[in-house]
């Protein structure tokens, strides 16, 4: 056979050697994708816990505020905790919450009153992705003045 045939049968011949070499290139990339692969997905995992937590940031401020007012206007029915789940709804017991609010009081007396500092703290009950413990998200501080035999606020 002679001619173009003879020609592409050449073109195509692999010497002995140079097979190894192609099969150590295509491990070489391979490994190279995995890696890079490996680090997209990390990334991408820390945008969404990113996301998670400014989401929960936001809505722990808000119901920390709005804890801190309610004890304001009325100190005797302000709840000492408040369990929410994952979507932020309020939960009555803390059985497979995902979130606590607690309310502390600390009084101090004042000549006519009572200062109080009441703090509302927000923990995570369960670890965000990538993470091994909850913790707290946030927790707001309000000073509070009741002056002694009247209501204040």
């Amino acid at each position: 056979m002679t001619g173009a045939g003879a020609a592409r049968r050449r073109a195509w011949r692999v010497r002995p050697g140079h097979r190894a070499l192609a099969l150590v290139e295509i491990v070489m990339a391979i490994g190279v994708l995995a890696v890079v692969s490996v680090t997209a997905l990390r990334l991408f995992a820390q945008g969404a816990n990113q996301e998670n937590r400014a989401r929960d940031l936001d809505r722990a401020v808000f119901e920390a505020q709005r804890a801190l007012e309610a004890y304001k206007t009325d100190p005797s029915g302000g709840a000492a905790a408040l369990w929410f789940d994952g979507a932020w709804s309020p939960m009555g017991t803390p059985e497979n919450a995902a979130f606590t609010l607690t309310l502390t009081v600390s009084p101090q007396e004042a000549p006519a009153g009572v200062w109080e500092t009441v703090t509302a703290a927000v923990t995570a009950e369960r670890p965000y992705l990538l993470e091994t413990a909850g913790g707290e998200i946030i927790a707001l501080s309000a000073l509070v003045y009741r002056p002694k035999g009247g209501a204040g606020g």
